[in-house]
């Protein structure tokens, strides 16, 4: 808890080089994402229609409507929470997330493919399809042990959509293009 004592400590620290903050600076940890996939797609399913129903009662007046919808949503979210599998990514740095994508450059296939996906005939991608299971067996820390061979034999069989891979690539470079910045509004 921040008390006006230590308020007013921090900010004399501050006009004179934060220490505290060179310490917390240097003990960060690499940046992490966690996503949530559903095993389920019925699950997915009831889970979305209890926060819509969860939504559509929040101003309705009727008290008895309201509880039976949170409800809803509670039991909705916890089944979703059991059957869900949790992927944890971290960053690899800046060094091994360069030579990934040097390794992966996009080639005339990938450039067709991403003109066709957005509709814009001649644009150019960043990124080549290969990097997508690379990039995210790269930062995959929870469950350890996946491959890019193995995500792509997922891709490749159905256990993981487009939609999801997507996801999860869109989170890796979230981590190592991304920022933590905060805006304090000041």
């Amino acid at each position: 808890m921040t008390t006006p004592a230590t308020k007013s400590a921090r900010t004399r620290a501050a006009a004179h080089g934060d220490a505290d903050a060179a310490a917390r600076l240097r003990a960060r940890r690499p940046a992490e994402k966690t996503l949530v996939l559903a095993e389920d797609n019925e699950l997915g399913a009831e889970l979305a229609a209890a926060v819509e129903a969860e939504r559509a009662m929040r101003f309705s007046g009727d008290e008895t409507a309201k509880a039976e919808a949170s409800a809803r949503l509670e039991t909705a979210r916890a089944a979703v929470a059991d059957d869900a599998i949790t992927i944890r990514l971290r960053s690899i740095g800046r060094a091994a997330y360069a030579k990934l994508q040097a390794d992966h450059v996009p080639d005339d296939t990938d450039h067709q493919a991403w003109a066709r996906d957005i509709g814009q005939p001649g644009a150019k991608t960043r990124f080549a399809r290969s990097l997508r299971p690379a990039l995210v067996a790269a930062c995959m820390v929870d469950p350890a042990g996946i491959g890019v061979d193995e995500l792509t034999d997922m891709l490749d069989d159905g256990r993981l959509s487009d939609g999801e891979i997507a996801a999860l690539f869109g989170a890796a470079v979230e981590l190592h293009e991304g920022s933590r910045v905060a805006d304090l509004g000041k």
